[in-house]
This record gives structure tokens, sequence and C-alpha cells, in this order.
């Protein structure tokens, strides 16, 4: 059977086929638009095999099976008792909505599924659904678009072949993750990343990460689970790690570096507290309302609160107070000597110079030394060292293994002044001759560890120096009781 169109008004008693609309071929039609009319070459009981034309039911007859529609196109009364192989369209006058078969051959239209030949249409609320679950659904709810995965498995956009994009949002529009994101390849950023905080060009990312910003921070950058967490003003701040600056709240707390895990975790909760840099995990964890602080290393200046001025550089290191000023400390484990000084060494084995002065000092305390005796090195000892002048050589004159070494070159080593200084290689002949009385720990003469160039520390001197005018004061006390 091939049923080729069928037109008109659907309803009862309104409904005409027109056209070649029954062959020879069908097997039956029990009930096509009950009340209608029938015209053209199907009218005749000759092109049904069998039944005959009733004007009541508009062609009945034996129903010798039944078929299923599937989905058709229009919209009208039931149909049934079809076993056509074919049908190619059907068109009504309202909107074209999409016929469904309840599985006995009965059509029914649906209103919420509309297709016009190049657009399905459904309303809003209405869902898609995919797969055995009906795990896949897409939807509108009127007022966002949405692609879901409800039941099981992960809901994955891509491409067959490598290489090929995905693209994901307007160029111009945001697109809004509201769940854990995970890249498990390269993530590339052609434009620029943004996060949306209150203030100016603020950019957070991590867990609360900077949660607190309000229109009074601007120009500050949180990084890391809890950094700046407590931050609502403050300008130019910069918070990298777990818990970095975490406390940091205050209009006035601005020009801040932290960097490391818990680094300068409570520094300006409610204080002013500026202008420090502090990098290294838990760096600076005690600082408070301190300001122009640089401490760097792995657990350094812990002891820091209220300070300011210090420069406190390697694992450990630490200044002796809380409120320490314009301390410079570099080494490891070592601790400050005093406001305004300078210290650098490993554990206890520190030097100290105040600042801007010229005179060292290291731990010489009773409580750390053993077996003393009097020195005798003195006098003897000293006319044998030869004080001398001298110009440093320029660097074309150097041997050609110096590392300062230049062909040619008439720049000085050093200075282009006359010095007054020591041979280092006359020294050692001088420490040859005393070597009974010379001290392995001796410091005034040495080789370089990188090569055997000879150096000369003149202040090693000093305790023969003294011994030397001790025993020339002894002579001249016994020439003037003699």
């Amino acid at each position: 059977m091939a049923l080729t169109r069928i037109t008109g008004t659907v309803g009862d008693s309104n409904t005409h086929i027109t056209g070649s609309a029954v062959s020879s071929s069908a097997t039956s039609i029990s009930k096509v638009f009950s009340g209608g009319v029938m015209s053209g070459s199907a009218q005749t009981a000759a092109n049904l095999p069998t039944g005959t034309v009733s004007a009541s039911m508009g062609v009945s007859g034996s129903s010798t099976s039944t078929g299923s529609f599937g989905k058709l196109l229009g919209e009208g009364g039931d149909i049934t008792g079809l076993t056509a192989p074919a049908i190619t369209s059907i068109a009504g006058a309202a909107a074209n909505q999409i016929l469904t078969d309840d599985g006995d051959a009965t059509v029914t239209s649906e209103a919420n599924l509309t297709f016009d030949g190049t657009n399905l249409d459904m309303p809003d609320s209405i869902y898609a659904r995919f797969g055995t679950g009906n795990d896949l659904q897409l939807y509108h709810d009127g007022s966002n678009s949405f692609i879901q995965q409800s039941g099981t498995g992960a809901l994955k956009l891509a491409t067959e072949d490598s290489g090929k994009a995905v693209s994901i949002g307007h160029t111009t529009s945001e697109t809004t993750v509201n769940d854990n994101l995970t890249v498990t390849g390269d993530l590339v950023v052609t434009s620029d990343i943004q996060t949306s905080t209150s203030g100016t060009s603020n950019l957070c990312l991590g867990v609360n990460a900077g949660g607190g910003i309000t229109a009074g921070g601007n120009y500050n950058v949180f990084l890391g689970d809890e950094a700046g967490t407590a931050s609502s003003t403050g300008d130019n701040n910069t918070l990298v790690g777990y818990n970095a600056g975490t406390a940091l709240n205050h209009v006035n707390s601005g020009h801040n570096t932290f960097i490391g895990a818990t680094a300068g975790e409570a520094a300006g909760n409610g204080v002013q507290c500026d202008s420090n840099v502090v990098i290294g995990s838990a760096a600076g964890t005690g600082l408070t309302t301190g300001g122009n602080n640089t401490i760097i290393g792995c657990a350094t200046g812990q002891t820091l609160t209220t300070g300011i001025k210090n420069t406190i550089v390697g694992k450990g290191c630490n200044v002796p107070a809380t409120d320490s000023t314009k301390q410079m400390i570099f080494g490891r484990s070592i601790a400050g000597s005093g406001d305004n000084t300078f210290t650098f060494g490993d554990g206890s084995n520190d030097t100290t110079c105040d600042n801007g002065g010229t005179s060292w000092s290291n731990p010489s305390d009773i409580r750390i030394k053993k077996n003393v005796a009097d020195d005798v090195l003195g006098l003897a000892f000293l006319n044998d060292i030869k004080p001398r002048t001298f110009d440093y050589k320029a660097l074309g004159e150097l041997e050609e293994t110096h590392k300062e070494y230049v062909s040619g070159s008439t720049e000085p080593l050093r200075k282009s002044e006359r010095q007054h200084g020591f041979i280092a290689q006359e020294v050692k002949e001088a420490i040859d001759k005393h070597s009974d009385d010379v001290q392995d720990g001796f410091e005034g003469w040495r080789v370089n560890a990188t090569n055997d160039y000879q150096r000369v520390a003149p202040s090693a001197f000093i305790p023969m120096l003294i011994k030397a005018v001790q025993e020339l004061s002894a002579k001249v006390e016994a020439l003037e009781n003699a």
C-alpha cells in the first residue's frame, strides 16, 4: 500500500484524502478519520482488495492485520489498522507536531514535539534523553541550557582523532565550572586568566584564596588553598602557598610578598603590616605588625613579630627578640647579635660586626674553651714578618691560569693605588721557622681551596703583636729598674 499524502483540516467529519492513496496491494483499512470523505481514484471498491465504501466510516472492511506507524508528521485523530510499508508526509493546519504510535497502531499527536522539516522544537524542561538508563540528558529550564550526565560514567567532550580542538564558550562570554576541573594533559591558555572578585585586578586561585576580598582590595595575587583568606582590603600583596598570609586584613597592609606554605600566616591580622618579603615554608610565621623585613629560608625569622627593617637569610636563622630592629643575619641556624649588627655563620660559629663598623667579633667565651695556656709566639716571630708596600698587577700581567687574566689588559687586579701589606709566601716562611710555637689553627695564612694561590689574614697576628709589646715592655721595665 502506498499512502502519498493526506491533506485537509484535522478533526471528525472534516478530513479529506486526495490523490492515489490506496493501491490494490493494500491488505485492509478499518478506519481512516471517522466521518471523512474519500475522493479520487481511491473511492471505488475496485481499488480495495476487500471491504466496501461506507459514507459513515469513510472506508471500512475486514482488517486482516494491524501495523505500526512509528512516528509521522502532522496532526489529527486516530489512525488504526494500517500495514502500509511507507508514508511520505502528513501535514495539518496546526504547527508541525510529531505523531507517536502507542504500540497498537494508534497514532497520537505530541504537543511538546514539533518538526518543520529543518528544526526539531521542544519546550522548556522537556528532556532529550540518551542511553539505556536515560543517562545523558539535554534540556533548557527556561533560564539556562543543560547537558548533564545523570547516571553512571562520566560526561566526556572529546574528538575521535587527536589534534582536533574542542571549543567551549563564546569568544566574549564567560564559561563557569561549578565543580572540580581536572586536566590530564597540557593546559594551554592563549588569552588572559581572570578571576571574578571584588576590587580591581585581583587574581585568586585555590580553596578560599582571597575569599574575603572587597572593593577596597586591589592589585593582589592569592595563589594556594587558604592564601589570604581573611584579606578584604589592602593593595599590592602577593601571597603564594597554602595558608600564606591567611590572616592579612588591614587597609594599610600592602606591598607584602609571602611565598611558601604558612609563610607570614599571622601577619596583619587587623593591624598594619606592610612592605615585607617572606619566602620559605613556615618562614616569618610569628610576624604580626612588623614592616620592611626580608625573611628568606625554611622556618626562618619565626621569632620576629613587631620588629622592623631586618634582613634574615638562611634556613632556621632568627632574631634574638620579637622586636628586633635593623639586624642583618646570613647563614644557617644562627641568631643575630643585637640591633644594628651584621651576623653571618653556621650554627654557633658566627661572626659579627656593627653596621658601619670595622671590628669583627666571634664567640670567645671561656665556657667553650679548655686547655688554656700562655702564648709564647711574640717579638721573635714578628721580627721575621716583613711588612711591604706594593702595587697590584694589571690583568694582562697575571699568569694565564689566573681566572682574572685578560690578555693585553692594563686594568689593575684590584686597586691602582699603592698598598701596605704582606706577601703570603714570606709569611709562610716565618711560620715555618717558628713552627714549634705556631699552632695548627692559626688563621694568619692559608691556601685557596680552588687553586694554589696563597692568602693572609692580618688580624690573626694581633695576639702576637700583644705578646711582642708585652716582651718589649718587660725589657723597658728591666732597663728602667737597672
